[in-house]
């Protein structure tokens, strides 16, 4: 879906469509800790093993795995090559483009030739962040993220929070688990404003702990009672 926002944004931009769609690109960030996508760009003579730069030589020398877990090219599923991965400007880098690279074997472009040439090739990279440094700075328009999955997330989470949204709390929607105040099916009235009716009912249920958000209802035992 990004992919096609951006793709739409660009076309219309060339064309001159009286609708543009905006001169900021559409994309997506990975914010889910350093251990799937670096934290840090990086650069030449950047002692730090975890960089973006340090990681993508190993891979590129065949030392380790791929830095960032996207195998495929999310519009054609071309496999991702370390040679598209490419850090600008060389000696001072400021962001991570991907491209999608044609493979070189005959047997592997035949099966994707059905696709056709895939537009992230050349020119225009893959609008997809995965360095957190890189992602502060763009503010993507859509995140994947797992910010309750690190401790040193925690510690920083205000800092990180008016980073990405440009205010100090952010509330998780849908939330973790039910709430009692306000949820998608009830909400909390005061006593001084709640005006009764012999039709309302009252839901009564419990669950013993342990079990997923998803299961709650499936888990639950409850009847129906009019309010007193």
């Amino acid at each position: 879906m990004i992919c096609a926002l951006e793709l739409e944004r660009l076309g219309r931009a060339k064309a001159g469509h009286p609708y543009a769609l905006g001169e900021w690109p559409f994309e997506i960030g990975m914010w889910v800790g350093k251990a799937a996508t670096p934290n840090n760009l990086g650069g030449a003579g950047d002692s730090d093993q975890n960089s973006a730069h340090a990681l993508l030589n190993r891979w590129k020398a065949g030392k380790s795995d791929r830095p960032i877990p996207i195998e495929t090219c999310p519009w054609c599923n071309r496999p991702l090559k370390p040679v598209g991965f490419l850090l600008l400007p060389p000696r001072n880098p400021d962001r991570l483009e991907i491209y999608c690279r044609e493979p070189h074997q005959p047997e592997a472009r035949q099966v994707h030739a059905r696709m056709g040439p895939c537009p992230f090739q050349r020119g225009v990279s893959l609008p997809v962040l995965a360095v957190d440094e890189q992602i502060y700075r763009r503010l993507p328009c859509f995140l994947i993220s797992t910010i309750v999955a690190s401790t040193a997330t925690v510690r920083r989470a205000e800092d990180q929070i008016k980073a990405l949204f440009g205010r100090s709390q952010s509330r998780v929607f849908p939330p973790p688990g039910p709430e009692r105040e306000d949820n998608f099916f009830s909400c909390t009235v005061p006593t001084a404003t709640k005006v009764c009716s012999p039709s309302l009912r009252a839901w009564r249920a419990a669950h013993s702990s342990g079990w997923s958000c998803s299961s709650t209802p499936y888990r639950s035992r409850g009847n129906w009672d009019p309010i007193p």
